[in-house]
């Protein structure tokens, strides 16, 4: 693997994550521990993450949230399990919201082509589902986040009051069975932390990789999420800790 190539797959684990040990890295990216410290080394002179005690987090100042495409790349199998079973709950004249995730963007490629109506920050949510007639689209609008392809903001929360949403799929970075579901963009947190009483029903889409895992800003406490739809963890005794917390668990086969 080029070095650059490497050097992409340690951010796109870092924005998945919110930090990455290195020894972790040397395992999944088949490279030398001395290897994966010069990449950190490198990428922290570049301002794209810092170094701490063994491994690396989030600098502050670089890619806080990854382009679109490096997301949608990560832990692919798993989106597309956790999206399908996502899907399989949508009713017809139902009124939902999507976020910008990649997780939800999945969602698109099976979605029950049925009268629904989708409300949702991320253009490509609007492309996605751009040739289904029967579904009608509403997008926020707000501040445009190039990165994300999304909109964030007080106009993008406005854009949302006056509709009855039954239910709503979000994304997170992190979901911790204590403090709940995190982010790793603020804007993103900040809008999804106001939109969140809207809906009569909430959803988060989260691989197993991001359970019991925190990101920098938290937005939902697990009494506001009804439902996690997730990949099975290596600990199964991780779903218990959201169960007990009154949280359902749907597992994806992935």
């Amino acid at each position: 693997m080029l070095a650059v190539d490497r050097q992409n797959q340690i951010l796109a684990y870092l924005g998945a994550k919110g930090s990455v040990k290195t020894k972790e890295l040397s395992r999944l990216l088949e490279a030398s521990e001395e290897t994966i410290r010069q990449d950190l080394i490198h990428l922290e002179n570049q301002g794209e993450l810092r170094r701490v005690h063994g491994g690396a987090a989030p600098s502050g100042t670089g890619r806080l949230t990854l382009p679109l495409p490096e997301r949608e790349a990560l832990h692919r199998e798993a989106k597309v399990a956790i999206a399908r079973e996502a899907c399989a709950l949508i009713n017809p004249r139902d009124t939902v919201f999507l976020d910008a995730s990649s997780t939800v963007l999945t969602m698109t490629s099976f979605f029950p082509n049925q009268e629904t109506t989708v409300i949702t920050n991320a253009n490509h949510v609007i492309i996605g589902l751009s040739p289904r007639r029967n579904i009608d689209l509403i997008c926020t609008g707000g501040d445009y986040e190039r990165r994300s392809r999304s909109y964030t903001g007080r106009h993008a929360f406005a854009g949302m009051q006056r509709y009855l949403i039954q239910k709503m799929f979000l994304g997170v970075d992190g979901i911790d069975s204590n403090r709940g579901a995190s982010e790793l963009n603020d804007g993103q947190a900040r809008l999804k932390e106001q939109i969140i009483d809207l809906a009569q029903e909430v959803y988060i889409l989260a691989d197993a990789s991001k359970l019991e895992q925190q990101s920098s800003f938290f937005f939902a406490r697990l009494s506001k999420i009804n439902t996690l739809i997730t990949t099975r963890p290596d600990n199964p005794s991780i779903l218990n800790n959201f169960r007990k917390a009154g949280v359902s668990v749907i597992v994806a086969d992935d």
